[in-house]
């Protein structure tokens, strides 16, 4: 018979297709009755009928995600463009970096987390001179326009500040689409292409949550329908990723236009590089200790593991957001991890809101229950402690499945298969056939940061 597991999946579904409809379409039926006829219809014994009937609406929720993706993706596109227009270039989308723009759209202030630095830009005339007391009113106009931007600098004071930039050089350079247009729309191509095995990450990682929580029969038969229909929007994420590359040709156009060129071509940007005062890791770890050390210990997992992931993903930056869209310290993404765990802690069918993940206590608190749910369902059947806690660093960025596919010889995503092949080996076999063979180069190398870092973070463990 189908879980009670199962249902509260379904619902999960259910959630993001309302939520997903709600936000644009505005005019259709209330899915909440349709997974009360999908639930009623599960209650009886699993069959084929049934495991079609779930597919066929498991299928149907898939176009409504891929309906939310490609307006989040086209509201990005739309922000690089006029960014093209405006600046002649565009913003780095590091999750340890935050942004900032004035009111008027003239200046750029960015916190580069990982190093430390705060930069100022100014777009200006080529014929203007950038004055020090010209940058200090941007700044001052920015921050007061930002409150974000006011937190990120912590208690530093504007005099602070504002010495800094009187002893730094500032330097200037052309606009970059017109100086290097083609260095500029490459690197933009590459990061639609990273946006795209992003997007097949999230898909993995909700076929994932489906897969562990259909019935027993379901996850051993390693069901090919359920692996088509992943296959099928891994098609749909490669002909978004093709559109969007020639929309954004056609934006290379219309900046290399004569009128456009000329335009861009007296402007300048004129940029001071502020350093900030250099924290230790651990320093910057310090106002996470007491509530990363309150749910290691609810869910029994290393606080160095737990500081080490965050210092990867977000460089303990609390206003880190990445294009998928992830936001906060542990890189929360809330159509998958986020539901994951609004379920299983607060028994809600929400999606979790930006505002809600930027905050740092519902950010580690959403983060660590996530890696937990990894380390005792997901993963649960594999059985050495340190090979789990391997997979379960690897899972946090790609899914379970993907681990699983790492270990079959059929790159089945079947975890219970893997687990008697992971369980057949020691712990430094289990950590160099991931870091050798998981399905994605970023959750190769991720593995490799998190774990060299966990001895940054050794003494948290004693605390």
């Amino acid at each position: 018979m189908y879980s009670f597991k199962l249902k509260t999946y379904l619902s999960i579904f259910s959630v993001l297709m309302l939520n997903v409809t709600c936000a644009f379409a505005q005019n259709s039926s209330d899915p909440f009755d349709e997974l009360g006829r999908e639930m009623a219809s599960l209650e009886k014994e699993g069959s084929a009928e049934e495991l079609k009937e779930f597919n066929e609406w498991k299928e149907r929720y898939l176009s409504e995600y891929q309906d939310f993706r490609q307006k989040h993706f086209k509201k990005l596109d739309d922000i690089r463009d006029k960014l093209i227009n405006t600046w002649g270039e565009t913003d780095s989308q590091r999750a340890s970096l935050s942004t900032y723009y004035s009111p008027d759209n003239q200046v750029k202030t960015s916190i580069d987390f990982e190093n430390d630095v705060m930069s100022i830009s100014i777009l200006h005339d080529v014929k203007e001179n950038v004055t020090t007391s010209k940058v200090n009113d941007a700044l001052k106009s920015t921050l007061s326009a930002n409150q974000a931007l006011s937190n990120d600098i912590e208690n530093r004071t504007f005099e602070e500040l504002t010495k800094k930039i009187a002893n730094t050089t500032p330097t200037q350079k052309p606009i970059e689409v017109v100086a290097k247009p083609d260095n500029l729309f490459n690197k933009e191509i590459d990061k639609i292409k990273a946006q795209a095995i992003a997007s097949r990450h999230q898909v993995e990682k909700i076929h994932d949550m489906s897969l562990y929580n259909a019935s027993s029969e379901l996850v051993l038969s390693d069901n090919p329908r359920l692996d088509k229909s992943v296959k099928a929007e891994f098609m749909r994420i490669e002909k978004e990723k093709e559109q969007r590359i020639k929309a954004l040709q056609e934006t290379q156009k219309k900046a290399s236009t004569v009128k456009q060129r000329e335009l861009l071509k007296s402007k300048r940007v004129t940029t001071y590089t502020v350093p900030l005062t250099h924290k230790s890791f651990m320093k910057k770890a310090a106002p996470f200790k007491g509530v990363v050390n309150q749910h290691s210990q609810r869910w029994q997992l290393p606080n160095s593991i737990l500081f080490s992931v965050i210092h990867t993903e977000s460089h303990f930056n609390t206003k880190a957001q990445s294009p998928i869209p992830a936001y906060g310290l542990m890189q929360i993404v809330p159509l998958s991890a986020g539901l994951d765990v609004n379920r299983f802690l607060h028994k809600k069918n929400n999606i979790m809101s930006k505002q809600y993940l930027f905050n740092a206590e519902n950010n580690i608190e959403t983060g660590v229950a996530y890696m937990h749910l990894l380390n005792s369902r997901y993963l649960a059947k594999i059985i050495n402690k340190q090979s789990r806690l391997y997979c379960m660093i690897a899972a946090y960025n790609t899914g379970a499945g993907n681990v699983a596919k790492t270990f079959n010889y059929d790159n089945s995503r079947n975890i219970t298969k893997a687990s008697t092949i992971i369980n057949s080996m020691t712990p430094e076999q289990v950590y160099n056939k991931l870091i050798s063979d998981l399905p994605y180069e970023e959750t190769r190398k991720y593995l490799q940061k998190v774990i060299e870092r966990q001895a940054i973070y050794k003494s948290m463990d004693q605390i």
